[in-house]
């Protein structure tokens, strides 16, 4: 399953279902081949809690604090799956 490691804990309320955060990303594959990163574009891209565009990241991101990070992962059959990236 989807597993996660803060590697800052943040501060605030926990986000849970239905709240919106925003969210810096880097998708890397297991080689560590960078994919995608919000990072090199500099947006930032919001998300409703329980409606993520990876269905693994509803349960990375569940009871992230405000300014929090972490390391999330995700396995494949819970990212894009056999349909790949659209």
């Amino acid at each position: 399953g989807v597993t996660y490691e803060d590697l800052m804990r943040g501060h605030g309320p926990a986000a849970g279902p239905g709240d919106e955060v925003l969210l810096d990303y880097v998708v890397s594959l297991e080689d560590g081949t960078r994919v995608d990163s919000t990072l090199d574009r500099g947006l930032p891209v919001p998300v409703v809690l329980g409606e993520a565009f990876v269905r693994g990241l509803d349960d990375g991101l569940d009871g992230i604090c405000a300014e929090g990070r972490r390391r999330i992962t995700v396995p494949p059959v819970l990212a894009y799956g056999d349909q790949g990236v659209p």
